[in-house]
């Protein structure tokens, strides 16, 4: 957690810096040049492919990816030639994954299966709605061809992210039952989580362009509501703090 508050300081820094250059040092090349900026749009749309790294924490890994692809579409508008608000929404799939638990072994440390083994098979998916803010910096010195010329993204922004997560049991036994039905009963919990990214983009006609962007996201404060570990229906911290990378296209408009 001190790392991803450490990034988002820094985020807030660098963002702090580019307001300032901008009201400031390139206030006349903005008001001068604006209109022959290939930049220049007020609202656009976009669609990214995304690998999210999202892992278990404290042995959940066993029954849990610790990776997923996904998809996120997004509307944006830009107040300002450096400055936009996106409003998006992103998924991941729910690929499972099974592990076995040995009559006398346990998992998460506690839980004893005092029956026949249990193949259990777990697959979360996780669902979000963002607001991001994002600081749009003309990267002049990397012009590829023409009037095409690369932004760097600065983004910051908050979620609402729920995972939704289930765990299914081959369990046959009545103690085989017993065990499993201690990982069946979960909940996941939706939560809002805070996030920041750093990306690149450019338009390579006049109204179509590419983005890579990757981010880290606080998903370490997501629960779920399950009965393992206790015994007892308890919250517990599943998971860690995430990083994605996301490559897509978007269109102005």
């Amino acid at each position: 957690m001190k790392r991803i508050q450490f990034l988002f300081k820094c985020q807030f820094l660098l963002l702090l810096i580019t307001l300032l250059f901008s009201g400031l040092s390139f206030a006349d090349y903005f008001v001068t040049e604006i209109k022959e900026d290939p930049n220049d749009y007020d609202t656009y749309m976009g669609v990214n492919f995304k690998q999210n790294w999202i892992a278990p924490h404290n042995g959940w890994d066993k029954l849990f990816v610790k990776s997923e692809p996904g998809f996120n579409v997004y509307f944006g508008w830009r107040f300002h030639p450096n400055f936009g608000a996106e409003f998006g929404y992103e998924w991941t799939n729910d690929k499972p994954k099974a592990f076995v638990v040995q009559n006398g072994s346990t998992l998460l440390g506690i839980l004893n299966n005092s029956g026949s083994p249990v193949t259990l098979t777990g697959k979360v998916r996780f669902k979000t709605g963002a607001v991001d803010l994002n600081a749009f910096i003309p990267l002049c010195s990397l012009q590829l061809w023409d009037e095409i010329i690369p932004e760097g993204i600065i983004s910051l922004g908050v979620a609402g992210t729920k995972a939704s997560m289930k765990i299914f049991s081959n369990a046959t036994t009545p103690a085989a039952i017993t065990f499993s039905n201690q990982f069946t009963r979960i909940e996941g919990r939706g939560k809002a989580v805070y996030r920041a990214g750093l990306g690149v983009q450019a338009l390579l006609i006049e109204n179509f362009g590419m983005r890579a962007l990757w981010r880290v996201e606080s998903t370490s404060v997501l629960r779920g509501r399950s009965s393992a570990v206790t015994g007892n229906p308890s919250t517990r911290r599943i998971f860690k703090d995430a990083s994605t990378l996301a490559l897509g296209l978007f269109f102005k408009f």
